[in-house]
């Protein structure tokens, strides 16, 4: 058994798929048990965006895509009540960490991003290539499977919100 394939068997697969109808854009993420996740934001300048999944409902306000990123620079998440519950830092062009009741750095890598917990591996997400998605419609909204996501197992329930805003949150 390969590395690979004993990374597999410790952890769960997800798909993250894009949706976006008039107003609103965002990612399901879902599992062979059904959606574990979204992060939605209306399509607006600067808008807020919400996160919800894993008994958790959370939001970065106004987020700013158009950021300077130097090393510090940070997006905080809070909780409903406003306070601030984590973190996405900036620490350099192909790294950022997160920050919760966990820790984790996150590494950009080709055609994705790896996330660790101390010196474990424990999340990885990757775009799923052009000539595999397939664009459906649902419910209103064009629908297209953008990422493959592989979470272990025991990886930090409290990173599980930040880990699948990556796509949209992370630097």
């Amino acid at each position: 058994m390969g590395i690979l394939d004993f990374f597999r068997k410790k952890s769960e697969q997800y798909v993250g798929i894009r949706y976006s109808a008039t107003g609103v854009f965002g990612y399901s993420f879902c599992s062979k048990n059904g959606e574990a996740f979204h992060v939605m934001c209306p399509v607006v300048p600067n808008p807020d965006i919400y996160l919800s999944g894993f008994r958790q409902k959370l939001i970065h306000s106004r987020f700013n895509g158009q950021l300077t990123l130097f090393p510090g620079v940070r997006r905080d998440v809070t909780d409903e009540s406003g306070r601030i519950c984590g973190s996405y830092i900036f620490l350099s062009p192909y790294e950022f960490c997160i920050t919760a009741e966990a820790c984790a750095t996150v590494r950009l890598v080709d055609g994705g991003w790896e996330v660790w917990e101390e010196a474990k591996k424990t999340a990885d997400i990757r775009r799923i290539p052009q000539e595999r998605r397939t664009r459906f419609t649902e419910n209103g909204c064009d629908m297209e499977p953008w990422f493959e996501v592989t979470v272990t197992r025991d990886a930090s329930p409290a990173l599980l919100p930040y880990i699948f805003a990556i796509p949209m949150l992370g630097f």
